[in-house]
């Protein structure tokens, strides 16, 4: 397009350099013309070559997923470029104003944003089946970034695995916000979902160079082993690049809480611990019951603990999930037992003498500065009525999906991630998270905002670790 506008514009000053040439018989005209011209094809010229070099970058980046370019992140006009190419605005079809529900907890604005409980867009699987028949008009469309936003990021990228079974819309949601071309994506579709849905999904990852469908999914039900199955095979995808440097597994209902330049800093300050919460002290008064029926005892004297499937894991620890003798014979014997996906990440991180990097040394409850803080999240529990956060949205199978009014508390809490949120519920709780988030993202982009990890560099996880 720039090339075609550059002919016609030398067309046009050609024509207009003659009729002055005829008219005026001045060879300064002609000149200052010539000049013009030169002008304007070097800036075409240069303009194009630009928005060339930008858009092969993140071509490159995303096919070959290379940590060897030396471009120049801090550079102010590359920067400015950057944000030129790839900035969409995202504002939320009701008014609301953003900030003064999530930063503010202004109570106005939050009553006034409760009143719109039909989500402002119907994004369905027709919709996407349709847009990725142009893999570039629905990247642009949909505001993916498609460079990496600092040095550091591109240097330390993430691999996800997210748990799908329902809600195409915001689960490519998440996914856009997420998304950057130099980290790693895998996706399991729940055998139960419908047809469409899994194709219009399997079209987006062909959009992306980085996203991987699992194409033969399990039958996940909860409490059953097809929940760790579903978690292995994505883990056994993504394992198989090499340059990433953490683990997070996410489900379709969550939501960041965190840029992901905060996520990197944050990792960072880690330094290769596991972020695996467990308890053997609940284990031994609540949960013995889930693996009793099992006659064996755990395989090389193993300590059973209860933790979270959720977790953010380097990718030592993964490796040796995946395929270490110790792990692949816990594996079998978990398939006998109650919700191992409660147990699997939990064990392997809190038994030391197994030497894992990244795993905690010693037990777990007597390092108490351990707070599960990748996900913020609001339970239920009954009877105990007095050790329940505040809700502001409703309650389902004991966990809160958020409404509107948990923002503020979400936003500024440690949490990484939100757990969770229906798209049916409270539309504009999503859409103002959301908004917000990407907003900072090309804040700390363009500015360079510092980022401080202090309170995660100083938790048990990272002091208390075993080191390579």
């Amino acid at each position: 397009m720039l090339i075609n506008l550059y002919y016609i514009y030398i067309s046009i000053c050609n024509r207009i350099m003659i009729r002055k040439l005829k008219k005026v018989k001045d060879l300064r005209r002609i000149l200052t013309a010539l000049c013009l011209s030169l002008l304007c094809v070097f800036y075409l010229n240069n303009f194009s070559m630009t928005a060339k070099r930008i858009e092969g970058f993140a071509v490159e980046v995303r096919k070959k997923v290379s940590l060897t370019s030396k471009k120049k992140f801090e550079n102010e006009m590359y920067r400015q470029q950057v944000f030129m190419e790839n900035y969409r605005p995202l504002r939320n079809s009701a008014g609301i104003n953003c900030t003064k529900v999530i930063i503010n907890n202004d109570q106005k604005e939050i009553a006034k944003s409760k009143q719109f409980t039909i989500k402002s867009s119907n994004l369905n699987s027709d919709y996407y089946l349709n847009i990725t028949n142009n893999c570039h008009t629905f990247r642009a469309s949909r505001g993916y970034i498609k460079h990496p936003l600092s040095k550091m990021e591109y240097e330390f990228p993430i691999a996800f695995s997210i748990l799908v079974y329902r809600d195409i819309e915001q689960v490519e949601r998440l996914m856009r916000l997420i998304y950057r071309p130099h980290n790693f994506y895998c996706i399991h579709m729940d055998y139960k979902m419908e047809t469409n849905k899994k194709e219009a999904f399997r079209k987006i990852a062909n959009c992306l160079n980085n996203v991987f469908i699992i194409k033969e999914p399990v039958n996940v039900i909860w409490g059953d082993f097809s929940l760790l199955e579903a978690e292995l095979l994505c883990m056994k995808t993504l394992g198989s690049y090499k340059q990433w440097k953490y683990y997070i597994n996410l489900t379709g209902q969550e939501f960041p809480l965190k840029t992901n330049r905060q996520l990197v800093a944050i990792l960072k300050a880690l330094d290769g611990a596991n972020v695996v919460y467990g308890s053997l002290s609940r284990t031994l008064r609540q949960f013995s019951k889930r693996w009793s029926m099992v006659k064996a005892p755990p395989p090389h004297n193993l300590t059973m603990i209860k933790g979270s499937m959720h977790v953010a894991a380097n990718r030592n620890f993964i490796d040796f999930c995946l395929h270490d003798r110790i792990s692949l014979d816990f594996i079998d014997w978990l398939k006998e037992t109650k919700i191992p996906d409660e147990s699997f990440f939990s064990t392997l991180n809190h038994n030391p003498q197994l030497g894992i990097p990244g795993s905690l040394i010693g037990e777990p409850e007597k390092h108490c500065l351990r707070p599960f803080f990748l996900r913020y999240v609001i339970w239920q529990f009954k009877g105990q009525l007095d050790l329940v956060k505040t809700c502001h949205g409703k309650f389902v199978r004991q966990v809160c999906v958020f409404g509107v009014g948990d923002l503020h508390s979400a936003y500024n809490s440690v949490g990484l991630f939100a757990n969770k949120f229906y798209l049916d519920f409270e539309p504009t709780a999503l859409d103002c998270l959301e908004e917000l988030l990407y907003d900072r993202t090309w804040k700390e982009y363009l500015e360079d905002i510092p980022i401080d990890t202090s309170y995660y560099s100083n938790l048990d996880y990272s002091k208390m670790q075993s080191k390579p």
